[in-house]
């Protein structure tokens, strides 16, 4: 709509009334844009199955990028650039886990953080295609390209899959709902904010003089976040 109304507007006011002046007034006066809502939504758990299950049919990076946004709730440009290096054993958990650095693009020193691998992960064979990757970059198709052309492959899957452009309450959905929709369904089950927090690297809010005293947040602390997601069901 408002694409159309802005075309519109193009050729009347500025073609027709200002510079041929054809006509004196456009008959576009009075139309107005409709307010957009710029925030993002979350997907349905029905509709991230359906992505889940998009993603296991692919033979290329896609099907670890759609997995990995979904079970790490992480930054599209940090799942876009993860090295192999970054993909990391525990011994004092025994859990593999995604060491997510600072990406240099204006994010904070929270954004370094350890992500637990969901057992899922495990399941459809990550960590053996990591092990099988010759590459700098574990998605190196992905990592050479802008990030808005791979929010365009998305969206050409989402639109594939069926599913809406737009949430129930009118939030548009993107990759970056993907993140969203993480950290929506994670909260419902977080002991505490800060542990949240830390797997989605955020800054820990609400903390006071007591901030200081947190550094990393041990990886057995945090991994329940992750293991909490049920998208099987």
């Amino acid at each position: 709509y408002n694409a159309h109304i802005k075309i519109f507007n193009q050729f009347f006011n500025t073609y027709l009334v200002m510079d041929k002046q054809i006509l004196s007034t456009s008959p576009m006066n009075g139309v107005r844009l409709k307010k957009e809502n710029s925030r993002y939504g979350v997907y349905t758990k029905s509709e991230v199955k359906k992505y889940i299950n998009h993603a296991l049919t692919r033979k290329d990076s896609m099907k670890w990028i759609l997995l990995l946004l979904i079970y790490t709730g992480a930054r599209r440009g940090e799942i876009a650039k993860l090295k192999a290096s970054q993909v990391k054993f525990d011994t004092d958990c025994k859990r593999y886990y995604l060491h997510i650095a600072e990406d240099g693009n204006g994010k904070t020193e929270n954004a370094t953080r350890e992500v637990a691998l969901h057992a899922d992960l495990i399941e459809y064979g990550f960590i053996d295609y990591v092990s099988g990757c010759n590459s700098y970059y574990l998605f190196p198709d992905i990592a050479s390209t802008s990030l808005n052309q791979l929010t365009q492959e998305f969206i050409t899957i989402r639109d594939d899959l069926n599913i809406a452009p737009l949430d129930k309450n009118g939030a548009r959905r993107a990759i970056h709902s993907l993140r969203h929709t993480f950290i929506t369904y994670a909260s419902g089950w977080m002991k505490d904010n800060t542990h949240l927090q830390t797997v989605i690297g955020h800054a820990k809010t609400g903390l006071g003089v007591t901030k200081r005293y947190i550094h990393t947040i041990p990886l057995d602390s945090t991994a329940y976040i992750i293991d909490g997601l049920n998208w099987k069901s």
